[in-house]
């Protein structure tokens, strides 16, 4: 019998930031479709990303076709070799976005 025991893992030296996006999606858009996506477009730089919300409108809403819905992400963004600055955190949620946008036909829910 093989024990597996945890192995060490310093802690991180650096603050991670929290960005949360919410995008327009169709219906059939899978979580796991949306992991992938965000995953490509954040060329390492995402933690974690967490659906939180997922929003499907009963009645007709501006913006929210039909067969869509949205669906809300909590990004970690985190650099271990160097303190984050506010322009690369909107780097790494801009390429998150045009990757959302590129690979699944999302787009940024208005405000």
């Amino acid at each position: 019998m093989r024990l597996d025991l945890p192995a060490f893992v310093p802690l991180p030296k650096q603050q991670p930031a929290w960005r949360d996006i919410a995008v327009v999606a169709k219906k059939g858009v899978t979580h796991a479709a949306l992991i992938d996506a965000v995953d490509a477009g954040s060329a390492g730089a995402v933690r974690a990303a967490t659906l939180f919300d997922i929003y499907e409108p009963k009645t007709p809403v501006p913006g929210i076709g039909d067969d869509e819905r949205s669906v809300t992400l909590r990004l970690e963004i985190r650099d271990d070799a160097e303190t984050l600055t506010d322009e690369r955190i909107e780097r790494v949620v801009a390429g998150v976005v045009a990757a959302l946008e590129t690979r699944l036909d999302v787009r940024l829910r208005a405000q």
